[in-house]
């Protein structure tokens, strides 16, 4: 999970990075900034989907999809850095403040595991005896045995 949300605050961080540098440098910054931003996305996305973290794929699919939407504007548009300067201010301006929130839950809200699984390790805990993980010794409470349904 550090990984994955070492992730989504590294795209984050780019986020802000490339918009601030279109501010006070030049749009043509974006020519570094968005395949960084691309690949960490993408990056995320797989960290997220392994760990079984859907907001951390979430985020890291808009860190991607914003990268590859910008490119593909200025590929439809033909844009030079001229016309891309203020499109790119004001939906990079827009993308920053409009992610923070599903950021936010990537960030604080940790993935819940499925409910035959260990909360810490992911161990399969269907048809055990005992309240205790056999794989890592987590205890859990005597409830989850008995509401257990076998999974499908």
């Amino acid at each position: 999970m550090a990984v994955t949300r070492g992730l989504i605050a590294l795209g984050w961080f780019t986020c802000i990075m490339a918009w601030g540098l279109v501010v006070l440098v030049d749009v043509e910054s974006v020519l570094f900034t968005g395949p960084i931003l691309l690949v960490v996305g993408l990056l995320s996305v797989m960290a997220g989907l392994l760990a079984k973290y859907g907001r951390a794929a979430a985020v890291g699919a808009c860190y991607a999809g914003v990268s590859l939407f910008f490119f593909l504007l200025v590929v439809i548009f033909d844009w030079g850095p001229g016309e891309a300067e203020q499109p790119f201010l004001w939906m990079g301006g827009a993308f920053n403040i409009c992610i923070i929130p599903l950021f936010h839950s990537a960030w604080k809200i940790p993935p819940s595991p499925a409910p035959h699984e260990c909360a810490h390790c992911g161990y399969f805990l269907y048809g055990l005896t005992e309240p205790r993980c056999p794989e890592c010794g987590t205890p859990f409470p005597l409830e989850k045995l008995a509401m257990m349904k076998p999974p499908e």
